[in-house]
């Protein structure tokens, strides 16, 4: 099913990968220990596609700027990991790998993880789908379900390990930001495979990893600004600017962990150049093109879209040769596929109201 696993255990490295450069980061001692990863610029996003985070008006722009820097030495002596994520998904992942897989090894596998059956039983026997009685095992949730959705699901439970900060401590001081990370990336995840499946554009099990992991580098800068600040590096209360150091460190810190990892190049890409002004334009690009696309369909989610932005969007559906008509259903099933993640993942879709409010005025 995902080729990329093949990669993965072959560990093949991609074009970006295959000679790692050593850290560089801005304001960091010269002892600063070397390692071998991407290189790690920490600063503003600038890209005309990225989302330009409100600036809170307690937090000072130096002392914004002072957070960024004690990012920026942080990962110099912790380079950003994905953790478990590329082995448990490999793991899960791999029994789907073929074109009909067996639907006995399927089940087994999928025991072996308590999350993934817990998640499984409580999809199945929800209101969704939950119309036929109570499933109580593993096998008839799979048959409920569907093997593609129980894929998507299986695999959204092991990312979630990657929007989970690194202590209790840490999710109480911004518990709400974490959820948001989440369903944020698993709303792209399906919405970025569907989109490539009905245009029949790129590879949807590519796209759809591609929508999980295009802003990795956010859960990763959160739960570092978290950590520094229960170690009394910064003070808590620039936490009220978690946005703004955010969307300022995000690309590039995604550009050096899925580089760091191997990833396949489209991965490295779609984490590093989705707010890039331009991008190559070719088949194997279509995958950063369409999670562009989504991108700004879930800004648009928030607010309108800047000139900028508008242009991100057009010149990816120029790149796809993609009528722009698909892009306007895209945003109506967005919005189902959010309420989607809602109901697996039991987190609240918090730009809902927004949204709403939005498709009104519109």
């Amino acid at each position: 099913m995902l080729e990329w696993l093949r990669r993965l255990f072959r560990r093949e490295k991609s074009p970006a990968a295959a000679h790692p450069a050593r850290v560089i980061v801005t304001s960091v001692p010269q002892a600063a220990p070397r390692v071998q990863a991407a290189p790690v610029q920490l600063a503003r996003s600038e890209g005309p596609g990225a989302q330009v985070a409100p600036i809170s008006l307690r937090v000072s722009v130096e002392r914004i700027d002072a957070a960024v820097a004690a990012l920026a030495e942080h990962f110099a002596s912790s380079p950003p990991r994905l953790g478990s994520f590329p082995g448990t998904a490999a793991r899960i992942l791999q029994v789907f790998e073929e074109t009909e897989p067996d639907f006995n090894r399927v089940v087994h596998e999928l025991q072996q993880d308590a999350a993934v059956v817990t998640k499984l039983l409580n999809v199945a026997n929800s209101a969704y789908y939950g119309t036929s009685g109570k499933v109580d095992d593993i096998r008839g949730a799979v048959l409920r379900i569907g093997l593609n959705d129980v894929a998507q699901i299986a695999l959204g439970v092991a990312g979630q390990s990657l929007f989970e900060p690194s202590s209790r401590s840490a999710f109480s001081l911004l518990p709400q930001k974490w959820n948001e990370l989440f369903h944020a990336s698993m709303s792209a995840a399906f919405a970025t495979s569907w989109l490539s499946q009905v245009a029949r554009v790129g590879r949807s099990d590519h796209a759809f990893l591609a929508g999980l992991l295009h802003d990795v580098g956010q859960p990763i800068a959160l739960r570092a600004l978290a950590e520094l600040a229960i170690e009394g590096v910064l003070e808590p209360d620039v936490l009220d600017a978690a946005d703004e150091i955010v969307d300022r460190v995000h690309v590039e810190l995604g550009r050096s962990v899925t580089t760091l990892e191997a990833l396949p190049e489209y991965l490295c890409a779609s984490a590093s150049r989705h707010h890039d002004a331009e991008v190559p334009v070719g088949p194997e690009h279509a995958e950063l093109h369409l999670v562009r696309i989504i991108d700004c369909i879930a800004a648009r989610r928030r607010g309108p879209l800047t000139p900028a932005q508008q242009e991100v969007l057009d010149g990816s559906e120029a790149a796809l040769a993609l009528d722009p008509r698909w892009t306007r259903v895209a945003e109506t099933e967005y919005e189902t596929l959010a309420a989607q993640v809602t109901r697996m993942f039991g987190i609240a879709d918090p730009f809902a109201p927004v949204a709403a409010a939005a498709a009104a005025a519109h």
